[in-house]
């Protein structure tokens, strides 16, 4: 996070990553990587787990089926995803240590607060309003339905666009590297915080 002497007169936006980076949730993945796969017969790799890290849900289940090569559609690994993670994200994922501070703490200096995710929709907005913590976000914005990736600048550069900011005005928080170095390609200052730091 920010040292305390920093000034934050350049920041209009601060995009917030969930996954990782907000709410304490890669244990809950780590399961479904290993029950889904176990039915099939796999187990999930170091490679096939990093292969994930950016990637939005759909793609995520293309990226399977060619890693492993399955029978299944996107649209099935989607929907048993989907199923396997619902209750969970709606009972179980909790905010990570800090978390609630760091949004008051940039709410109270006046930044725009926007979220943006590889997560599902409904899985995202489930974790938030269940956290107490959706009203903090103007805006949610989906990988799956922007149409590029987290590793991409477009990502990055189609969130400034929307919110009418320039990117030099925005700073991203991640916990993949990757994320963060697109930020950066697209203007932005960026961070590599949370549990993974992958």
């Amino acid at each position: 996070m920010l040292a305390a002497t920093e000034r934050l007169d350049f920041i209009e936006v601060a995009v917030f990553d969930l996954d990782g980076t907000l709410f304490d949730s890669a244990w809950l993945w780590d399961r479904i990587d290993i029950e889904f796969l176990k039915r099939r017969g796999k187990t999930p790799t170091k490679e096939y787990k990093r292969g994930l890290a950016a990637l939005g849900t759909r793609n995520a289940a293309v990226y399977t089926i060619e890693y492993y090569g399955l029978d299944d559609t996107p649209e099935e690994l989607c929907a048993e995803w989907m199923e396997m993670a619902r209750a969970a994200y709606e009972t179980e994922i909790k905010l990570l240590d800090g978390t609630l501070d760091a949004l008051k703490y940039f709410r109270a200096c006046g930044v725009r607060l926007v979220a943006a995710t590889s997560l599902a929709a409904e899985l995202a907005h489930a974790c938030l309003n269940a956290n107490g913590i959706a009203d903090f976000f103007e805006r949610v914005f989906i990988a799956d339905e922007i149409g590029h990736n987290k590793s991409t600048p477009e990502f990055f550069l189609h969130i400034s666009n929307a919110l009418g900011v320039a990117p030099s005005e925005c700073i991203v928080f991640d916990d993949v590297a990757s994320v963060a170095e697109s930020a950066r390609a697209a203007g932005m200052t960026a961070y590599v915080i949370g549990a993974a730091r992958k």
